[in-house]
């Protein structure tokens, strides 16, 4: 579990409250701490930030961020109306009406490594799941392009307690693995209308050396048509070597056989450009077929609006050459 403590006096009635955004498995509900009880305020997900607003004389509102429903709108309530919302903003109401996007998202879980409880998410095509679908597994769009999304909070993730959180420290290539195994194994059996033989992977930073680390697995990158890799990672470190080393992607290289696409930003300083040019060289010199984007003056993250659209297009187009 994760909170966020905000401490908010009313000053007419010399009260004060502490506002929590409580992240639990997979909801982020907004919570008051009042004189010792837990309330349960606004039942929500995707609470990105927010803030208390005090005037004397005024009922007091917290304005928050939900970026739940792709909206990324403002909305207010007041605490003395709990049930009063009213939204401020509604800069994207234009765009996403035109917009096909998955309305039937949903959680589930699985008994993944240790035995452990892991939750995943499942996004269907916009169009639904009445035709076979391929498969996008997003380890930490696809659903508006006929593409079902699966992600698994792997162990490692936040929100399901510290324990969980840190289980990976030294581990790096053996729980979270087991967990995206199991959860696909998991996926495909419960859901029939995804196509488990039209299958790509794809993420970013930690995700990205995972991508890296499957790929180097036959069990379970043949289970893929490809891989999209940004950011990724095949570094040791100082720090505990001999673990990074045991889990080093490098040393799986020569079992690498399905297509990939990497990406990386030449400004990132988190995830050195010259991981994502190993890797690339790695699969031209192995004869796989492999593209690499790169893009100048991006850092971890492609922030310009006009590289991001590049971005996305290239992320279709190479899942689009794969899958049928």
């Amino acid at each position: 579990m994760q909170v966020t403590i905000t401490s908010y006096e009313n000053p007419e009635a010399f009260e004060k409250f502490n506002l929590i955004s409580h992240v639990a498995n997979w909801s982020q509900p907004m919570l008051t701490i009042h004189g010792g009880r837990d309330y349960r305020v606004l039942d929500t997900q995707g609470i990105s930030a927010f803030t208390a607003l005090q005037r004397r004389g005024f009922n007091s509102k917290i304005t928050l961020l939900n970026n739940w429903d792709y909206s990324i709108q403002a909305i207010t309530w007041s605490l003395d109306v709990i049930t009063s919302l009213r939204a401020v903003t509604n800069h994207n109401t234009n765009l996403l009406s035109k917009v096909r996007k998955s309305t039937q998202v949903e959680t589930f879980n699985f008994t993944g490594a240790k035995n452990k409880t892991v939750w995943g998410w499942h996004v269907p095509p916009a169009n639904g799941t009445a035709q076979k679908a391929s498969l996008v597994f997003l380890i930490h769009g696809g659903s508006q392009n006929r593409y079902a999304i699966i992600v698994i909070n792997f162990h490692g993730s936040n929100s399901y307690g510290q324990k969980f959180t840190d289980s990976i420290t030294g581990q790096y290539g053996t729980l979270p693995y087991d967990d995206l195994k199991l959860g696909l194994s998991t996926v495909l059996t419960r859901y029939k209308y995804i196509d488990g033989n039209q299958a790509v992977a794809l993420d970013a930073s930690y995700g990205g050396y995972m991508i890296n680390w499957i790929a180097g697995h036959p069990e379970m990158s043949q289970r893929f048509k490809a891989f999209i890799c940004h950011a990724d990672v095949t570094i040791t470190s100082y720090e505990n070597p001999e673990a990074f080393e045991k889990f080093n992607p490098i040393s799986h290289v020569a079992n690498w056989s399905q297509p990939m696409l990497t990406i990386h930003g030449g400004r990132d300083y988190r995830v050195l450009d010259t991981q994502g040019i190993s890797a690339f060289t790695a699969l031209q010199r192995g004869g796989i077929p492999s593209r690499m984007l790169y893009f100048p003056k991006e850092n971890h993250s492609i922030l310009n609006s006009f590289n991001s659209m590049i971005w996305y297009q290239e992320v279709l187009d190479w899942m689009n050459k794969w899958t049928t």
